[in-house]
């Protein structure tokens, strides 16, 4: 069986985070690791341990994925974190909605989650869930040429994956900011980036207009641009 590693900030027993850390454990991250063949495993839950930070260490680079819950930016999981992504492992971040996704990773896709609400927590495990079968995570081998391989492949599914957050970010500030004439371009434009997602070009696209949602006034002079695409369909 494959192992997922959890990382959060943990916290005493009774804290707030604490009581946050478990039930994500309890209610999103193992319900969707286990269906797909993982063991979950979490350090304070490892009875036999004789120095954490030795054992932290050998799970991140042992398990073959690692789930970082970044809320309330714990130094220690961005370091954990840090340390798997240095290794070129599978990883997926996680963070309680309203968390400020800081710079550093922003390219990376960063799942947002909830507790207290029942739609939004079955949301998070589902695109959880797709995104470790984008990943097409294989159990560990000890083939040295094989592993190597496995290392080497891209995939680019996860980076689709980002692209498709992008677009359900932009109607939604389209809907918040509620202008006509940013609505016409989006519209024109989003056609090209869900019919040409995989092109970098059409990635700075998205990242621009998102860009250009916090700043109406700039508008105008994406109208060209927007009719060019219009032209290429």
């Amino acid at each position: 069986m494959k192992t997922c590693f959890v990382v959060c900030p943990i916290g005493e027993d009774g804290s707030p985070e604490r009581k946050r850390s478990d039930t994500v454990l309890k209610h999103i991250i193992q319900p969707v690791c286990t269906s797909l063949n993982f063991d979950v495993v979490r350090v304070d839950n490892i009875h036999d341990v004789d120095r954490i930070d030795a054992t932290i260490l050998e799970y991140l680079t042992s398990a073959e994925l690692v789930i970082a819950d970044l809320t309330d930016h714990n130094p220690n999981a961005f370091y954990e974190l840090g340390y798997r992504h240095a290794l070129g492992k599978p990883m997926i971040p996680i963070m309680e909605e309203g968390t400020r996704i800081p710079f550093d990773l922003s390219n990376v896709r960063t799942i947002s989650y909830v507790t207290d609400d029942l739609d939004k927590a079955a949301s998070a495990k589902d695109k959880i869930k797709e995104t470790i079968i984008a990943l097409n995570i294989q159990e560990a081998t000890t083939n040295p040429e094989e592993s190597l391989q496995r290392s080497n492949e891209i995939n680019p599914v996860p980076y689709l994956l980002n692209i498709e957050d992008g677009i359900e970010e932009i109607k939604s500030l389209i809907l918040s900011k509620n202008d006509e004439l940013i609505e016409k371009i989006f519209s024109m434009s989003v056609n090209q980036i869900q019919k040409n997602a995989a092109r970098p070009e059409d990635k700075a696209l998205e990242l621009f207009l998102t860009t250009l949602m916090s700043d109406p006034s700039k508008a105008e002079s994406l109208i060209e641009m927007a009719e060019k695409f219009e032209k290429l369909k």
